[in-house]
């Protein structure tokens, strides 16, 4: 259960933010059965229950809420979270290629019909990226869809930046080296400010092709 000591009395939690640790990088968490809720960091492992199955669980159905209010799982705990209030990247410009509007759309279940592709073995911008206005603490998800010309495979980061021109990785996942599409998530929720957030890859070796397309790119304020 996600808990915000100074919101516990009013019964709700606020709109501008996800509820944290007072440092504000952590959640309150049951990593063990039965054991006591700690704050942990969050992981990539996490994200694939946010995301769970393919797509986010759409929690209206007979109630009379919002259309873009979804419910995330981590692990075995859960946090309600409207995508329309929450999701600072939702609607934005995309800061690598304007034309690729599927990634900040608000829905997972989108990406471009066309793959990026690299054959270097240092990161390059993959095809999404935004900048969030103000530069602050946040916590940022995405998914990928990745294949690769060589068992070898590739990797795929998020990169974050203060200034937009000096980027530092946030987060990483190995891409499948596979020769069809694989799905893979990202989590990061870093200490420092940042403002601008995006999605770079990597192929493992020269001489194959490592191909990428990202399905969203989502960036939520955590303090």
């Amino acid at each position: 259960m996600f808990a915000d000591a100074s919101l516990i009395t009013s019964g709700r939690f606020a709109l501008d933010r996800l509820p944290t640790s007072p440092t504000a990088n952590t959640f309150l968490a049951v990593r063990t059965a039965n054991a006591s809720p700690i704050f942990d960091s969050i992981f990539n492992s996490d994200v694939n229950l946010i995301y769970g199955g393919g797509g986010i669980k759409n929690l209206v159905t007979s109630d009379n809420l919002n259309a873009n209010a979804k419910y995330y799982k981590i692990t075995d705990f859960y946090v309600y979270l409207d995508l329309a209030v929450h999701d600072l990247a939702k609607g934005k410009t995309n800061i690598i290629d304007s034309t690729k509007t599927q990634c900040l759309d608000g829905d997972v279940s989108t990406a471009p019909s066309s793959f990026v592709y690299t054959t270097s073995t240092t990161p390059v911008n993959a095809d999404c990226g935004v900048d969030v206005g103000a530069l602050g603490l946040y916590m940022v998800l995405a998914k990928v869809g990745s294949y690769t010309t060589s068992a070898i495979g590739g990797q795929g980061y998020i990169y974050g930046s203060a200034d937009g021109t000096t980027y530092t990785q946030l987060a990483q996942v190995s891409l499948g080296g596979t020769a069809t599409e694989t799905i893979q998530y990202l989590a990061a929720c870093p200490t420092t400010p940042y403002r601008y957030f995006k999605i770079m890859f990597n192929a493992f070796s020269s001489g194959y092709n490592a191909y990428i397309r990202t399905y969203e790119l989502a960036v939520f304020k955590v303090a």
